[in-house]
Parts: structure tokens; C-alpha cells; sequence
């Protein structure tokens, strides 16, 4: 058991949306928040797991890690993070990673993905979901980003909550672009005929726009 199931007790319309996203369940597991196995370098995690994994053993599981914000889902918006927790040598379920959300909370909400990992070899993972719970969040968004979202619709977001696509329109991967994947950057230039300097992003003619979809391909927000 990963933890204690957690699925029914949020809102219907959340779950039956996280439902389309992953077909697994919600679950409220331990965070370990001390100790040389607890501390994790924030938005780090799944590099923190997977060495843990290869120091001491267990496995990497991956699934969406519930941005526990009250001003966010007390006014009905529900981000979910992909994130790697660590199935321990005896088989415990634990987040192992720093969280400037959570703090020292005890306990994080988990949506298990079994279908999904991030690829540590090839630098990838996936974008964040949305799914509005009330109209008060839709309205909220639509002021915010001038997008109008759907209740109960999941859709991939990223990281800044700007931009939004539907989960058919894009499979929710994105390139990193650290150090690690020199790779990664090379591919953005050639796709999108741009550069990144820092954080930004410079089109190579000044005619050129960059689209959108960069945000949801690559890490660049």
C-alpha cells in the first residue's frame, strides 16, 4: 500500500479529472523531512530519489504531487506537480524532497502514475496539471491568463500556470534543459530557431516569433 487512499475525499470533479490523467489513485503519504534521507534539494526530486535509489536500493515512483496551497484549492484551482517519491528497501512510500509548499508538513498528496516516470537519462518529465473545481476558479483564470477553462476538464500546464493545452493535444513531456542535457538544448534551438541566454529566449532573426508550445516542450519558464 502506498500510503492511505486519498481519492474520494477530494472534490468529485477533481478526481473523476485526475482520473483522465492517470487511472490510479490518490494518496496521502509520509514526507521525511530530517535525517540524510530527508533531505532533498528542492524542485530536485527526482534526481533525489534516484540516488537514493542507487546509494541504499528501492525504486523511483512517479505520479503528481498536489501544489497544497489553501489560496489555491480553498478557491478551487488544483495544480499537480509530477514528481518522484521513493519506495524504500522495505517497501515504504516516502517523499524525500524539500518543499517550499509544504515546509514541514508530515504528509504529502500524491496522485500515483504508474505509466509515467521522468527519464534521468534523457532528461525528461512531464508538465503540471490543472483541473478547476468551481466556477470562482475559472473566472480566476480567465482574469489572470485571458484563457477560459472547463470544470472538470484536466489540462497540462506549465510550470508558471500561463499557458494551458489539452491532454490530447500534447503527451505532457518536457526536455530539462540544466547542465546534465546539453542535448536538450541543442534540440530547442533547432525546433523553435531561437536560443535560450539564461532565461530567456532570443529568436536567431528578428522576424521570427517563438510559439507557445516551447513552454510545454522544454523547461523554459
Amino acid at each position: 500500500m502506498i500510503g492511505t487512499n486519498y481519492t474520494n475525499k477530494l472534490p468529485k470533479v477533481i478526481s473523476e479529472a485526475m482520473k483522465q490523467v492517470s487511472s490510479d489513485d490518490c494518496y496521502l503519504i509520509k514526507r521525511r523531512i530530517k535525517g540524510v534521507t530527508g533531505t532533498g534539494v528542492v524542485l530536485n526530486c527526482h534526481q533525489n530519489v534516484q540516488d537514493l535509489v542507487d546509494r541504499i536500493g528501492g525504486e523511483r515512483i512517479g505520479g503528481w504531487l498536489l501544489m497544497r496551497k489553501k489560496e489555491l484549492y480553498r478557491n478551487g484551482m488544483y495544480i499537480w506537480m509530477f514528481h518522484s517519491i521513493w519506495k524504500t528497501p522495505e517497501g515504504e512510500y516516502v517523499d524525500v524532497t524539500q518543499s517550499d509548499v509544504y515546509g514541514n508538513e508530515k504528509i504529502a498528496t500524491f496522485w500515483y502514475d504508474a505509466k509515467r516516470n521522468a527519464d534521468l537519462i534523457e532528461g525528461t518529465a512531464h508538465n503540471h496539471v490543472i483541473a478547476l473545481e468551481n466556477e470562482k476558479a475559472v473566472q480566476h483564470i480567465a482574469k489572470a491568463t485571458n484563457t477560459r477553462l472547463t470544470l472538470g476538464t484536466p489540462y497540462w500546464t506549465e510550470s508558471s500556470v500561463r499557458y494551458f493545452t489539452q491532454l490530447d493535444e500534447h503527451n505532457g513531456v518536457y526536455r530539462m534543459l540544466n547542465s546534465d542535457y546539453p542535448q536538450n538544448k541543442k534540440m530547442l534551438e533547432e525546433q523553435y530557431n531561437c536560443r535560450s541566454e539564461g532565461n530567456k529566449l532570443v529568436p536567431n532573426s528578428k522576424d521570427d516569433k517563438v510559439s507557445t508550445q516551447i513552454f510545454f516542450d522544454f523547461s523554459v519558464s
